[in-house]
């Protein structure tokens, strides 16, 4: 048996944010409300470990709530005077992101290869099937799941 089937996949899942969806204006002002570099790093490292805290508990928020509950966190344990609006303004700029510059052109390929394209996100259905629709993406998907229908990350 080999290890590497030459079967075409069936399906291919895309992850969202930071895959397809580009965060570095959310990373730039994170890290300068921050004052440090590693800032959006950190946050989003610990935006991930939350959310498997999350699953290992038995407890769920949408990762909107998480994000925004890791952000008060660091700003906290930073000793960083970030107001609470600040803090939700940084969060949010995930719903203001854009594609990668070779997302659209990567998508138009797989699909005119005939590849069937699909989505699965940790963001809520509520504002992430939205914004895919809003940054000309979600025309590419046959379908765009979210955690939030099981709430498990």
């Amino acid at each position: 048996m080999h290890l590497f089937s030459k079967k075409r996949p069936g399906l291919l899942l895309f992850d969202v944010n930071e895959t397809l969806l580009d965060l570095s204006h959310m990373k730039e002002a994170v890290n300068t409300t921050f004052g440090n570099e590693m800032a959006f790093q950190l946050w989003f490292s610990l935006l991930i470990q939350y959310a498997q805290v999350e699953n290992v508990t038995g407890t769920y928020h949408d990762f909107s709530k998480v994000g925004q509950a890791v952000m008060y966190m660091m700003a906290e344990k930073t000793g960083q005077e970030v107001p609470e609006a600040k803090q939700k303004e940084l969060v949010e700029m995930v719903k203001s992101s854009q594609p990668h510059p070779d997302v659209i052109p990567g998508l138009q390929g797989l699909q005119e290869a005939g590849f069937r394209l699909a989505t699965l996100s940790n963001s809520p259905a509520k504002s992430s099937f939205p914004h895919l629709e809003a940054v000309g993406l979600k025309g590419f998907f046959e379908g765009t799941l979210s955690v939030d229908g099981v709430e498990k990350f």
